[in-house]
């Protein structure tokens, strides 16, 4: 079933799996994406950043 899954994606900016974490600014823009695997740590500095 999960394979099936992988598949149906068309292009990169296609949502494979609802765990994909976004950043978006004040005004509701997504900013980054990050992979259902990234960890939030990863990203720390980006989120720093915005602020």
């Amino acid at each position: 079933m999960l394979k099936g899954l992988s598949k149906s994606a068309k292009k990169d900016s296609d949502i494979l799996w609802n765990f994909t974490k976004f950043l978006i600014n004040r005004n509701g823009t997504v900013v980054k994406r990050f992979a259902p695997v990234a960890e939030p740590a990863s990203f720390e500095k980006d989120i720093e950043e915005m602020l």
